[in-house]
């Protein structure tokens, strides 16, 4: 087990971005970016044991400044959309910035996934990144403080989110990786899917989240194993 350290290029202003590398016994490893908190790459031991990336990333750092699609990248504060880019907590209405028409996206025109994280701890199975989110960051009440790690847990990578606000707000983070486990062989909708949900969230028009519905009978069944497609 190994953990190795290198530049990934410089944003506008000079600052440096680094990616870290994680390996363990098992064949798996990691490649991290303090810029966005994101997972550039992740190598998976095939059938036979060859390493295959399953993880869409670029090879550099302008493709995730100046390229939407969130590849790998740390969401936040508010993963998916907001409607009218607007909130109401306790009495007051909190007003967002709107970058998806009139919607607010994956924590607006700069959330999460363009910061530049701070690593607190490094070692061959784990790395932990920080960041502030300042009170009234892109419209959100409350100062955030947030962590997300990367473990090397046996053969599987753990991702664990911590967040503490001085106050009332919204927080919602995710990861936003594209795989294709077949590291690029073949498209992902051919894959074999088997998920046990029993409901989804359908979305309008808008892209918008409507109300709660069964997964029986519908495309989005996949409580037998069947390809996406």
């Amino acid at each position: 087990m190994k953990l190795t350290k290198r530049p990934f290029g410089a944003l506008e202003n000079g600052t440096a971005v680094h990616c870290w590398t994680m390996e363990n016994e098992h064949g798996l490893r990691a490649e991290l970016l303090d810029y966005g908190a994101t997972i550039r790459s992740l190598q998976v031991p095939d059938r036979y044991g060859v390493l295959t990336d399953v993880v869409l990333g670029y090879d550099t750092l302008e493709g995730y400044v100046k390229t939407p699609g969130y590849l790998g990248a740390t969401i936040g504060r508010f993963a998916n959309r907001i409607g009218g880019a607007a909130f109401t907590l306790g009495s007051r209405r909190y007003t967002l910035s709107a970058n998806d028409g009139e919607n607010h996206l994956h924590g607006g025109k700069s959330g999460f996934n363009d910061k530049l994280w701070t690593v607190i701890s490094a070692t061959d199975t784990a790395v932990t990144f920080t960041l502030h989110s300042p009170d009234g960051d892109e419209g959100y009440p409350a100062a955030l403080d947030v962590r997300v790690t990367y473990a090397l847990n046996g053969p599987a990578l753990r991702i664990t989110y911590e967040a503490a606000a001085d106050g009332d707000t919204l927080c919602c983070l995710t990861n936003h990786s594209y795989f294709n486990l077949s590291g690029g062989r073949e498209k992902a909708y051919a894959h074999r899917l088997r998920l046990f949900a029993p409901t989804y969230l359908p979305v309008g028009d808008d892209c918008l989240p409507l109300s709660r519905t069964q997964t029986a009978g519908t495309r989005f069944d996949f409580s037998q194993n069947r390809p996406i497609e």
